[in-house]
Formats: structure tokens, C-alpha cells, sequence
């Protein structure tokens, strides 16, 4: 079994990361995602985490943030697409 856990910020990061620890831990396969804003990239480094950065900030501005959500759900999906087995959670 597999699962996708995506990041979006830093205090994400350290809620989730123990959790995708353990899955791996009871043998599941785990797609860490992660965007790059603020410290969320660094924080994932400086643990050793393997993950796929896709997107980063969108501005300020709800114009900016709707095109940025748009634009970084395509990406996901694209990536999700490029990947050989598909998270059966996500």
C-alpha cells in the first residue's frame, strides 16, 4: 500500500513528518509532496526527508493565491500521473 502525504507549510512539516515515519516504519510506501514556502523546504532537508518539491509561494493577494492553488494542483496531478504506482491514500 501507498500513501501521499502533501506539505504545505513548515507547521505541516512537523505534524505530519512523524506520521509519514511510522507509515513507512509499517512497511507502507510513502510520497512526501512538499510546497516551497517559508521554511517547509528546509525543515524536510534538515530531517533527511525524501520528497518531491512541487509549486511554491503565490503572493499575496486573493487573485495570486487562486492562480497559485490552480497552478499547483496541476503540477500535483502531473506528477501523480508521471508516478509508476499511484498512493492508494491521499
Amino acid at each position: 500500500m501507498s500513501v501521499w502525504i502533501d506539505l504545505d507549510n513548515q507547521p505541516q512539516v512537523r505534524c505530519m513528518l512523524p506520521l509519514a515515519h511510522r507509515f513507512e516504519e509499517a512497511g507502507l510506501d510513502v510520497l512526501l509532496t512538499a510546497r516551497a514556502d517559508g521554511d517547509t523546504i528546509a525543515t524536510l532537508r534538515s530531517e533527511g526527508a525524501t520528497f518531491e518539491e512541487v509549486g511554491s509561494g503565490f503572493g499575496k493577494g486573493m487573485p495570486r493565491k487562486l492562480h497559485g492553488l490552480v497552478k499547483r494542483t496541476r503540477q500535483l496531478i502531473a506528477l501523480l500521473e508521471r508516478q509508476s504506482a499511484r498512493p492508494d491514500c491521499r
